[in-house]
């Protein structure tokens, strides 16, 4: 849902799915581009002679961590066939510690880093507990504060989301800091708050709530469409460096 109100309403209908204009690809020429700026792994699953965006998830606790796994499937399922979702799975991260600049990375820690860098863009869905990000969010945001600058220009979509119909506005302005701190450019407006139930999805963790479909569909592809004008935004600054000149076309 855009903007942050609560959801009165629910449709629903088995085996709702997107049509194919809302799964219609975000078609864009394929750039490798050298760090800090931004780095962009050689190896991308080609679609119709189109290299994929690969969009980095990341996302905050719900209250069953099964609306967790259903929110995953569902933005793989709905992200578009242009773009391959892909899950950073920031749990697995250590607590966050000041670490010297000539000492080794945790190994979850440079995993995470590598990812990031290999990853186009990024979508976050945020989560909110006593007033703030939830705490998996946060870690994360701090292990990507260090030398390299890995989200210096990188572009992010952001996304509320709720089990509870709790307000998450300070979580998403938070997260909003912390990534123009780091360098990021965000989408901005519209904004978009999630509600995620139990009750809108299947048994087999399908969605069958029509609203749902719909925000979940508007947001993501907001987010290809962000993610690919950036990159080709960037194509056009001459302080980028391109580190594969054998680029695919559309």
């Amino acid at each position: 849902m855009v903007h942050d109100a609560h959801l009165t309403s629910r449709r629903r209908v088995t085996g709702h799915t997107l049509t194919e204009q809302d799964k219609s690809p975000v078609r864009y020429t394929q750039r490798c581009i050298a760090a800090p700026t931004r780095t962009v792994a050689p190896h991308h699953d080609i679609v119709n002679g189109v290299r994929a965006m690969r969009i980095g998830l990341m996302m905050g606790a719900l209250v069953e961590p099964i609306l967790n796994a259903h929110l995953l499937d569902s933005a793989r399922r709905y992200g578009g066939e242009g773009a391959q979702i892909e899950h950073l799975r920031i749990v697995d991260l250590p607590a966050y510690v000041p670490v010297p600049v000539d000492a080794a990375l945790p190994t979850q820690v440079a995993q995470f880093h590598e990812h990031l860098l290999a990853v186009d863009g990024l979508v976050i869905f945020a989560t909110q507990h006593l007033g703030g990000v939830t705490g998996a969010v946060k870690n994360a945001l701090d292990w990507m504060d260090l030398p390299g600058e890995v989200m210096r220009h990188k572009p992010v979509a952001l996304a509320g989301v709720t089990s509870t119909g709790v307000s998450v506005f300070a979580a998403l302005q938070q997260v909003r800091s912390a990534l123009s701190a780091l360098g990021a450019t965000v989408m901005k407006q519209p904004e978009y708050i999630l509600t995620i139930e139990p009750e809108a999805f299947s048994h087999h963790g399908l969605i069958e709530d029509v609203e749902l479909a719909d925000d979940l569909s508007s947001f993501l592809t907001a987010a290809r469409g962000y993610v690919a004008h950036e990159l080709r935004a960037s194509v056009t600054d001459s302080s980028i460096v391109l580190a594969n000149p054998h680029r695919l076309r559309a």
